[in-house]
């Protein structure tokens, strides 16, 4: 079947033919299959497979992709109706010349148009707590835990285990306040009699932006020497380390769970461009301690 072209004019705007193509496929009004699809996910959804259908829109070919995919759709269609002719995709690589660049354009002490990310910044205010009492290796829906540093929303999840042989992820249920030395979660049995002191620790997310955190120790600016760039070729192999030494003393005596690369020295909305939580360490007069952070493209 042919497809059916709308009578009203097209906008000559890009970003409102996309609108309107929404428009036209909520309407009911198929858009082209796609004539080539350069993306392995895309053949693995045909008739016999646990997906029946294969995906018909730019964001559904989105979500079969990774993350570093990157997919680019390309679209011949009539500027004077809209009617599409044709579509297909092909898979994006950042090359390793452009996967450096973007490092040192983010994670650098200087040089950037953008906020460039010279800080590091710690705080005691992740989760990262240790069992008061073993799981057992029955079947449970709450653990026992030193006091937690932060209140856990429900769905947040957590790595029993971390660090160590065992792990297991486990989801939060109800309420968990700062304080709380018991924590409630979708009940899950151990693969293991995990024992008293072993580390619970939470996971980020990549929504995590927060306006503002408490008790922090920063970096201050870091020099170029703190940064080391390593170019070596593929997806993933692009790194960058970046180490820091905290210096203790008696006006940052504590202990410290989570870090943050920022944009500043105090954190605020938007400044964040990766956050880390692990178990606890501690500073003070005598005590000092070096942090070494990875970032990959």
């Amino acid at each position: 079947m042919s497809n059916i072209i709308l009578a009203n004019n097209v906008p000559d705007e890009r970003r409102k033919l996309h609108e309107w193509k929404t428009r036209r496929l909520k309407s009911g009004l198929h858009l082209p299959d796609y004539k080539h699809a350069s993306l392995p996910g895309y053949w693995r959804t045909q008739r016999g497979t646990p997906r029946q259908r294969k995906p018909t829109t730019y964001e559904e070919i989105r979500r079969l992709s990774k993350p570093y995919e990157c997919p680019w759709q390309f679209e011949t269609w009539d500027t004077s109706t809209g009617e599409l002719y044709e579509r297909f995709v092909a898979k994006n690589i950042i090359t390793d010349n452009g996967g450096i660049s973007l490092l040192k354009n983010l994670w650098n002490n200087a040089g950037s148009a953008v906020g460039i990310m010279n800080h590091m910044v710690i705080s005691p205010n992740g989760v990262a707590v240790s069992l008061t009492a073993a799981t057992g290796t029955s079947a449970i829906t709450s653990i026992s835990v030193t006091a937690l540093q932060a209140a856990l929303p429900t769905g947040s999840t957590l790595v029993i285990g971390y660090g160590g042989a065992t792990t297991q992820t486990i989801t939060t249920t109800g309420t968990n306040s700062l304080g709380a030395t018991s924590i409630t979660v979708s009940s899950f049995t151990p693969t293991i009699n995990y024992p008293i002191g072993t580390n619970v620790v939470a996971n980020p997310v990549v929504t995590d932006n927060p306006s503002s955190v408490s008790g922090t120790v920063d970096s201050g600016v870091l020099s170029a020497g703190a940064f080391t760039f390593t170019a070596t070729s593929g997806t993933g192999n692009r790194k960058v380390d970046i180490v820091v030494t905290y210096t203790g003393s008696t006006g940052n005596a504590g202990n410290y769970t989570e870090a943050y690369t920022s944009n500043a020295g105090t954190i605020a909305s938007n400044s964040t461009a990766s956050h880390v939580i692990f178990p606890q360490f501690s500073l003070g007069t005598g005590l000092s301690e070096t942090v070494t952070c990875t970032e990959k493209a």
